[in-house]
């Protein structure tokens, strides 16, 4: 909801700036323009779900023994050598859960869209997901056989997105190995 506050028109956190500055002339339609609808929900997403990654990323990289570096230094690797070759290695397990966790989030998102665009996906339904239309078939034309055949739909893709993500990423762990 703050963000709603944030990107509001004319008079937002975003526009005020941005008009003070000079920067523009007139306020952007952030959230009432079928361009830019969809982006500005993506922005809050991004922000959402930026702080859970970073704390899994700080986990994954204190937890890899500085030894390693140590030895690698003492071979001759330069920093990025080291990074190339010991720090994503090392972190490849929080790579892969994370790119999972982010895949089937970014697949169900609705808060964001139904809180900022006050229930209506957007003009022209520009911020329409199919977690939204699920809801809008579901919830708004009660129409619940079709809303539960496309929540069947979604979990397959979700599944697929997954099994995908895994395999994909996985193949370069055991690249690495050998």
């Amino acid at each position: 909801m703050i963000f709603e506050i944030v990107f509001a028109e004319p008079s937002g956190l975003i526009n005020g700036v941005l008009l003070a500055l000079g920067v523009i002339q007139s306020p952007i339609n952030f959230l009432t323009h079928p361009d830019s609808t969809l982006i500005s929900i993506m922005l809050v997403t991004i922000w959402r779900g930026i702080g859970f990654y970073m704390v899994i990323f700080l986990a994954a990289l204190q937890a890899v023994p500085e030894e390693l570096y140590e030895a690698a230094a003492i071979d001759g690797a330069n920093r990025f050598q080291q990074h190339l070759y010991i720090t994503v290695p090392s972190i490849r397990p929080a790579i892969i859960f994370v790119a999972i966790i982010s895949s089937i989030s970014a697949l169900k998102v609705f808060e964001e869209i139904f809180v900022m665009t006050d229930g209506s996906a957007g003009v022209l339904d520009s911020a329409l997901t199919l977690m939204f239309y699920l809801y809008r078939q579901g919830f708004v034309n009660l129409n619940a056989g079709y809303a539960a055949a496309i929540a069947v739909i979604f979990t397959l893709v979700t599944l697929g997105f997954s099994i995908a993500n895994l395999r994909f990423l996985e193949r370069g762990t055991r690249d690495n190995r050998q």
